[in-house]
């Protein structure tokens, strides 16, 4: 199964316990009904601090690839040498 697949089940079970949960009677004080009713929300933000996290913890974390720079390092100057050839002007 893809992930677009496993991503949407869940999706839809989620919906499904939520909507289970909002047709309960026997969760009818007032403050448990009004956090049912904003558990979407509380689920937007949570995935919004969730991804947060995520990219932070990957930049972070993100290995630095000296091979690379050295051979962009020689490109970038030959072609400075080539442009320079062709009449070009750096300042």
């Amino acid at each position: 199964m893809t992930r677009l697949g496993k991503t949407l089940v869940l999706g839809v079970c989620l919906i499904g316990l939520w909507l289970r949960l909002l047709m309960m009677k026997e969760a009818e004080t007032y403050l448990s009904r009004i956090h049912i009713q904003l558990m979407p929300i509380y689920t937007i933000i949570l995935f919004g601090i969730i991804s947060a996290l995520i990219v932070l913890y990957r930049t972070f974390t993100f290995n630095g690839c000296p091979e690379a720079y050295e051979e962009l390092k020689a490109e970038i100057k030959d072609a400075k040498n080539d442009l320079k050839q062709k009449g070009f002007e750096f300042k």
